[in-house]
Protein backbone atom coordinates (compact mmCIF):
# COMPACT_ATOMS: atom_id res chain seq x y z
CA UNK A 1 0.00 0.00 0.00
CA UNK A 2 1.61 3.46 -0.85
CA UNK A 3 1.39 6.17 1.66
CA UNK A 4 0.82 9.77 0.18
CA UNK A 5 0.24 13.33 1.21
CA UNK A 6 -2.43 15.02 -0.59
CA UNK A 7 -2.87 18.71 -0.74
CA UNK A 8 -6.19 21.17 -2.34
CA UNK A 9 -9.89 20.54 -2.08
CA UNK A 10 -11.00 16.47 -3.02
CA UNK A 11 -14.17 18.04 -5.09
CA UNK A 12 -11.62 19.74 -7.52
CA UNK A 13 -10.05 16.69 -10.28
CA UNK A 14 -7.61 14.88 -8.44
CA UNK A 15 -3.54 15.11 -10.26
CA UNK A 16 -1.13 12.35 -8.85
CA UNK A 17 2.07 13.53 -9.24
CA UNK A 18 5.05 10.35 -9.27
CA UNK A 19 8.36 11.40 -8.52
CA UNK A 20 11.57 10.22 -10.19
CA UNK A 21 13.58 7.29 -8.11
CA UNK A 22 14.24 8.26 -4.30
CA UNK A 23 13.05 11.88 -5.02
CA UNK A 24 10.24 12.78 -3.29
CA UNK A 25 10.17 16.50 -3.56
CA UNK A 26 10.12 16.70 -6.79
CA UNK A 27 7.21 18.61 -7.55
CA UNK A 28 7.02 20.83 -4.55
CA UNK A 29 7.03 24.06 -6.53
CA UNK A 30 4.00 22.16 -8.03
CA UNK A 31 1.96 22.76 -4.75
CA UNK A 32 0.47 25.78 -5.76
CA UNK A 33 -1.54 24.01 -8.26
CA UNK A 34 -3.37 23.08 -4.98
CA UNK A 35 -5.84 25.96 -5.67
CA UNK A 36 -7.26 24.32 -8.47
CA UNK A 37 -6.92 20.58 -8.31
CA UNK A 38 -7.02 17.78 -6.08
CA UNK A 39 -2.87 16.55 -5.32
CA UNK A 40 -1.80 13.62 -4.53
CA UNK A 41 2.08 12.52 -4.15
CA UNK A 42 2.21 9.32 -3.04
CA UNK A 43 6.09 7.47 -1.85
CA UNK A 44 7.16 4.87 -4.20
CA UNK A 45 9.46 2.24 -4.21
CA UNK A 46 12.68 3.74 -3.16
CA UNK A 47 11.82 6.12 -1.18
CA UNK A 48 10.02 7.71 1.63
CA UNK A 49 8.44 4.49 3.51
CA UNK A 50 9.33 2.18 0.87
CA UNK A 51 12.95 3.39 0.61
CA UNK A 52 14.17 -0.38 0.96
CA UNK A 53 11.91 -1.52 -1.50
CA UNK A 54 13.39 -2.39 -5.17
CA UNK A 55 11.05 -0.73 -7.50
CA UNK A 56 8.69 -3.41 -9.68
CA UNK A 57 6.80 -2.40 -12.06
CA UNK A 58 4.46 -4.91 -11.61
CA UNK A 59 3.97 -4.15 -8.15
CA UNK A 60 4.12 -0.42 -8.10
CA UNK A 61 0.97 -0.55 -10.99
CA UNK A 62 -1.16 -2.90 -8.41
CA UNK A 63 -0.44 -0.17 -5.94
CA UNK A 64 -1.37 2.56 -7.81
CA UNK A 65 -4.65 1.10 -8.66
CA UNK A 66 -4.88 0.14 -5.04
CA UNK A 67 -4.45 4.21 -4.39
CA UNK A 68 -6.47 5.03 -7.28
CA UNK A 69 -9.57 3.16 -5.70
CA UNK A 70 -8.95 4.17 -2.09
CA UNK A 71 -9.41 8.35 -3.18
CA UNK A 72 -12.93 6.77 -5.05
CA UNK A 73 -12.09 5.36 -8.39
CA UNK A 74 -12.54 8.32 -10.39
CA UNK A 75 -10.27 8.87 -13.23
CA UNK A 76 -6.87 10.39 -12.95
CA UNK A 77 -4.49 13.05 -13.73
CA UNK A 78 -1.01 11.42 -13.98
CA UNK A 79 2.16 13.67 -13.63
CA UNK A 80 5.41 11.58 -14.16
CA UNK A 81 8.79 12.20 -13.82
CA UNK A 82 11.56 10.09 -14.86
CA UNK A 83 10.54 6.87 -12.78
CA UNK A 84 7.41 8.38 -12.29
CA UNK A 85 6.80 8.81 -15.78
CA UNK A 86 7.17 5.19 -16.53
CA UNK A 87 4.78 4.84 -13.93
CA UNK A 88 2.53 6.61 -15.31
CA UNK A 89 2.36 5.59 -18.58
CA UNK A 90 2.51 2.11 -17.72
CA UNK A 91 -0.77 2.79 -15.48
CA UNK A 92 -2.37 4.86 -18.36
CA UNK A 93 -1.69 1.91 -20.88
CA UNK A 94 -3.15 -1.11 -18.33
CA UNK A 95 -6.26 1.17 -17.01
CA UNK A 96 -7.60 3.48 -19.73
CA UNK A 97 -10.92 3.51 -17.64
CA UNK A 98 -9.05 5.71 -14.48
CA UNK A 99 -6.93 8.04 -16.60
CA UNK A 100 -7.98 11.50 -17.75
CA UNK A 101 -4.68 12.30 -18.99
CA UNK A 102 -1.31 11.47 -18.46
CA UNK A 103 2.06 14.20 -18.61
CA UNK A 104 4.87 11.85 -19.33
CA UNK A 105 8.22 13.90 -18.31
CA UNK A 106 11.75 12.30 -19.00
CA UNK A 107 10.72 9.17 -19.03
CA UNK A 108 12.35 6.21 -17.93
CA UNK A 109 11.32 3.13 -19.93
CA UNK A 110 11.75 -0.12 -19.31
CA UNK A 111 8.75 -2.64 -18.90
CA UNK A 112 10.99 -5.81 -17.67
CA UNK A 113 11.67 -5.85 -14.13
CA UNK A 114 14.88 -7.84 -15.11
CA UNK A 115 16.31 -4.77 -17.06
CA UNK A 116 15.04 -2.34 -14.43
CA UNK A 117 17.26 -4.77 -11.92
CA UNK A 118 20.27 -4.23 -14.29
CA UNK A 119 19.77 -0.31 -13.93
CA UNK A 120 19.28 -0.37 -10.27
CA UNK A 121 22.49 -2.20 -10.06
CA UNK A 122 24.10 0.81 -11.64
CA UNK A 123 22.71 3.05 -9.21
CA UNK A 124 25.15 2.05 -6.54
CA UNK A 125 28.46 2.93 -8.42
CA UNK A 126 26.56 6.13 -9.53
CA UNK A 127 25.73 7.02 -6.01
CA UNK A 128 28.90 7.14 -5.09
CA UNK A 129 28.69 10.45 -7.05
CA UNK A 130 27.02 12.27 -4.37
CA UNK A 131 29.98 12.16 -1.88
CA UNK A 132 30.89 14.78 -4.77
CA UNK A 133 30.27 18.23 -2.96
CA UNK A 134 30.50 20.40 -5.88
CA UNK A 135 27.98 17.76 -7.68
CA UNK A 136 25.72 17.76 -4.58
CA UNK A 137 25.51 21.58 -4.36
CA UNK A 138 25.06 21.46 -8.44
CA UNK A 139 22.10 19.49 -8.60
CA UNK A 140 21.33 21.19 -5.05
CA UNK A 141 20.81 24.24 -7.11
CA UNK A 142 19.23 22.71 -9.80
CA UNK A 143 16.31 21.02 -8.14
CA UNK A 144 16.06 23.92 -5.06
CA UNK A 145 16.95 21.32 -2.41
CA UNK A 146 17.13 22.63 1.25
CA UNK A 147 20.78 22.86 2.96
CA UNK A 148 19.22 19.22 5.09
CA UNK A 149 18.32 17.46 2.34
CA UNK A 150 21.81 18.53 0.89
CA UNK A 151 23.71 17.55 3.50
CA UNK A 152 22.17 14.33 3.75
CA UNK A 153 22.55 13.51 0.05
CA UNK A 154 26.22 14.59 0.97
CA UNK A 155 27.21 11.80 3.64
CA UNK A 156 23.97 10.26 4.84
CA UNK A 157 26.08 7.35 6.75
CA UNK A 158 26.48 10.79 8.82
CA UNK A 159 23.18 11.91 8.98
CA UNK A 160 20.91 10.55 12.02
CA UNK A 161 18.89 8.61 9.40
CA UNK A 162 20.38 6.04 7.13
CA UNK A 163 17.38 6.83 4.53
CA UNK A 164 15.70 10.28 3.04
CA UNK A 165 13.73 12.05 5.07
CA UNK A 166 9.91 11.53 4.69
CA UNK A 167 8.13 14.18 2.44
CA UNK A 168 6.50 15.58 5.55
CA UNK A 169 9.80 16.20 6.98
CA UNK A 170 11.34 18.53 4.41
CA UNK A 171 10.64 22.13 4.63
CA UNK A 172 9.84 24.49 2.21
CA UNK A 173 12.64 27.29 1.39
Amino acid sequence: MLKFKEYGNKENPTVILLHGAGVLHTFSHQLELASRYHLVIPELPGAGDLAGRLFDPEWTDNALLDLVRRLGGEPVILAGHSLGAQIALRFALCHPELTVKAAILSAWINPRTRSVHRYIALARPAASLLHCAWLVRLQGMYWRLTMRLGIWFRNPRESPRRSMPPFSEIPSN
